[in-house]
Order: C-alpha cells, then sequence, then structure tokens
C-alpha cells in the first residue's frame, strides 16, 4: 500500500526499487526548500530513494550548500523533473510525467553549482533524468569550481556504482576550472551519458561542455548534442580522461570554440559520430565519422537537424536502448533508424504525445 504525506513530500513504497534496499522513499517535490530537504533526506534514510520533481522553475538556494547529496549510507537514488500533471488544486501530484526535460529547470543563476552528487562507499547507483540544468557556476570568479551544472563523484575511492544521466539539457553553465555543464570522475563503477544537450557552456580550463574522468567498467555516451561550448584550455565540447573503455556512440560535436573532443585516455572508441576536430590521444577504434557541415537550425535552442542534415537516420542501435522522447520531448526515432545526437528531426510524424499544452517555465527558451 501506498502511504502519501504531502506535507512531509514523502511517498512510502513496500516495495524493492533496487538491489541495495528492501524499501523506497520515493519524494514529490514543488519548491526548491522541499528539494533541498529531500536529498538530505535522501542521504540519510539508507534506503533506495526516488525525487519527484514537479514541472517548474527551481532557483538554486544559496544558503546550506544548496543542492547537494552527499551520502554514506547504502541506496541509491533517481532524481527526475517533469511530474505533474498540472490542473486543479486537488488533482493528484507526481501522478505522471512528461517527458519534456525543458518543463523542469533547475537554475544556479550564476551564484552556485545546480546539482551536486557525492555518494559514499556504501552507495548505490545515482540516475538523474528528464531537466534542464542552467546557469549553474559561482559569484566569485576566484573561487576554484568544476561542474557547474551537474558535480558527480564520491568522496570514497571505493564506491562500485555507476552515474547515469539523460535527456538531460546543461545550457549556459560556467566553472572556472573544468567541466562547465558536467563534471564526473568514476574510479570503479561505470556512466551511462545519453540523449541529452550541452550547449553554451564555458569552462575556465578544460571540458567546456563536459569534463570526464573514467577509471572503473565500461561507460557509454550516447545520442548527445555538444554544441557552441567554450574552454580556455582543451576539449571545448568534451574532454575524456581515464583508463576506462568509453564508448561514443551515435553523438554530435558541433561549432564549439575549440576542439571538440579531446581524449586522453587509451580505451576510448567511436561509433558513428558526428565532429570536426578530434585532439588527445588517438582513438582505439573509429568507425563511421561524419564531418562537415551538420546542417543544424531547428528545435528550441536551433541545434535539431535541418530537413536535409547527414544525421538524420544515421545512428546505430544503442545498447539497452534509448527513451521514447529526444531533448525536445518529441518522438525518439522517426524513420528507419535514430538521428545522431539529442535530437530527432520530426519529418515523418509531428512527435506529439497528445497532452502538449504544459507551460515550459524555462528561462533559456
Amino acid at each position: 500500500m501506498m502511504k502519501r504525506i504531502l506535507a512531509g513530500i514523502t511517498f512510502s513504497l513496500g516495495l524493492t526499487l533496487g538491489a541495495t534496499s528492501a524499501h523506497a522513499e520515493v519524494f514529490c517535490v514543488g519548491t526548491p526548500s522541499t528539494l533541498q530537504n529531500a536529498l538530505l533526506a535522501a542521504a540519510g534514510n539508507s534506503e533506495t530513494d526516488e525525487i519527484r520533481i514537479m514541472v517548474g522553475q527551481y532557483v538554486v538556494p544559496t544558503t546550506n550548500n544548496g543542492f547537494r547529496y552527499v551520502s554514506s549510507q547504502p541506496g541509491g537514488l533517481t532524481v527526475s523533473g517533469g511530474w505533474g500533471p498540472p490542473g486543479p488544486p486537488d488533482a493528484p501530484v507526481c501522478d505522471s510525467r512528461k517527458n519534456d526535460p525543458r518543463l523542469t529547470v533547475i537554475d544556479g543563476e550564476f551564484q552556485i553549482q545546480g546539482l551536486v552528487l557525492q555518494p559514499g562507499p556504501d552507495s548505490g547507483d545515482i540516475a538523474v533524468e528528464n531537466l534542464t540544468i542552467t546557469r549553474g557556476g559561482a559569484n566569485d570568479p576566484g573561487i576554484s569550481l568544476n561542474g557547474g551544472g551537474i558535480d558527480a563523484r564520491s568522496f570514497s575511492p571505493d564506491w562500485e556504482g555507476s552515474f547515469r544521466f539523460s535527456t538531460l539539457i546543461f545550457n549556459l553553465n560556467e566553472a572556472t576550472e573544468q567541466g562547465a555543464g558536467l563534471y564526473v570522475i568514476v574510479d570503479r563503477g561505470s556512466l551511462r551519458l545519453e540523449n541529452s544537450v550541452f550547449f553554451q557552456n564555458a569552462s575556465g580550463d578544460d571540458g567546456g561542455g563536459a569534463e570526464l574522468l573514467l577509471n572503473g567498467a565500461e561507460n557509454l555516451i550516447a545520442n548527445v548534442t555538444i554544441a557552441e561550448n567554450s574552454a580556455a584550455g582543451s576539449g571545448a565540447g568534451m574532454r575524456i580522461g581515464g583508463n576506462a573503455t568509453v564508448r561514443l556512440l551515435n553523438n554530435v560535436f558541433a561549432d564549439n570554440n575549440g576542439d571538440d573532443l579531446l581524449l586522453a585516455g587509451p580505451s576510448m572508441r567511436l561509433n558513428r559520430n558526428f565532429l570536426n576536430s578530434l585532439a588527445g590521444s588517438p582513438p582505439l577504434e573509429e568507425t563511421g565519422t561524419l564531418s562537415g557541415n551538420p546542417q543544424l537550425g531547428l528545435g528550441s535552442l536551433g541545434i535539431s537537424p535541418n530537413i536535409s542534415s547527414p544525421l538524420i537516420d544515421a545512428g546505430l542501435p544503442v545498447p539497452e536502448g534509448l527513451p521514447a522522447r529526444d531533448a525536445d520531448g518529441m518522438g525518439r526515432i522517426v524513420g528507419p533508424a535514430v538521428d545522431l545526437g539529442a535530437y530527432e528531426a520530426q519529418i515523418f510524424s509531428d512527435g506529439l504525445e497528445g497532452d502538449d499544452d504544459w507551460i515550459i517555465p524555462g528561462v533559456i527558451f
């Protein structure tokens, strides 16, 4: 039986959501303060937690460390946006989800990081999905900062869990050092990054869109669009280091102010990506790379494929599949194959779910 406690923003579920716990807590949050409290509660309850964020804009509090999950307890965590539905005050909350990352926005206002994730040695897997992370950073340019949008790294080298980031938009984030959009360190687990966008993020050192240091198991980066990012150092689009095997599949790197992709590890495999600038160590494998003009210009950010784009239907099958919706909430596979990148050209279908009247609250659209 489900027990709803709306004032306490907690749903208690008597079922198993992960291997690390036989009990799960589901938090439904609709304000910045309840999101902050849910992250704090999830970090200390030794359970497998799910935080459902309702449609809206969430300005990160600059007090009490903002939106931060630091846990030394067993159990994993899933954070997702797009929950509702919006409607009358007596309508159920967090009972359905609209799969469109533009509907739930975490905004750092250039004052603080968007989201910090620091699992401990006994923590389970961490997943974040269906959100926009924008304007994360620090108000003092003298502060050493990695990961303006999301900073994800365990405080213990013994953590064996995995990070999964799915259907996210990282836009206008800043870092004085590395990984303005996303900064990830994995020592023993793995990373799966899919169906996401890095657009106009800026780093004072390396990894304008993302900085990834991966030393654990095999990792996958699939159907990600990395466009118009910048870095004062290397890897304006993305920089990947570490000794783990990393497969980059169906990604689009376009118009970054510097290297589209910098590889700083010996076991990188590139399959069917679009990029014009590859730097660093040679990949262990490279097949089907496209280059030239990607012919972008559609969609909410103007970086979705045009009708004549070489990205259309050019993708390979993704292990374990992709989400049903792209980064604009439209149909993910339209035509005989998936398009490269996080967006699907809606040529043969309008991609609509039939309930597209949800209001987009983001500051970037």
